[in-house]
């Protein structure tokens, strides 16, 4: 069964129509609905992401042409601003190509094996400290 979908009606410049008529015509995406179903998705995720979680604002220095090519993003409406871009360039590092999940599985389980060693030489020391008496 389908989860109940409403419609609605947008206006989008010409460019914008072009580029989502070429995803749709790569084979990218079915039709257009689909891409901007899939555009909203990813601006929902990240905004529920970033107000779920507490921020923290960095200084960052970039090369000059880094920012020139920000710049040339944002100009183009690719991505609303500098900060979205950056986001969205940390994010793809740290979800694909780190894959953060499994990062955090194997930190969570060296956590447990520093912990069993602790534990293990706590367990030494008492005995050696009986021995010694």
């Amino acid at each position: 069964m389908n989860p109940k979908r409403d419609k609605i009606t947008i206006r989008l410049p010409d460019d914008l129509m072009e580029a989502i008529d070429l995803l749709v015509k790569t084979h990218e995406f079915t039709n257009r609905s689909h891409v901007i179903r899939s555009a909203v998705e990813a601006l929902v995720r990240e905004r529920a992401f970033i107000s779920s979680h507490e921020t923290e604002e960095i200084p960052v220095r970039l090369p000059k042409r880094y920012v020139e090519t920000l710049d040339f993003l944002t100009g183009i409406e690719y991505f609303p601003s500098r900060a979205s871009a950056i986001r969205e360039a940390v994010k793809v590092l740290l979800f694909d190509q780190i894959d953060l999940w499994k990062l955090k599985s194997r930190a969570e389980m060296m956590q447990k094996l520093e912990w069993e060693m602790a534990k293990e030489k706590d367990s030494k020391e008492s005995i050696d400290k009986i021995l010694k008496k």
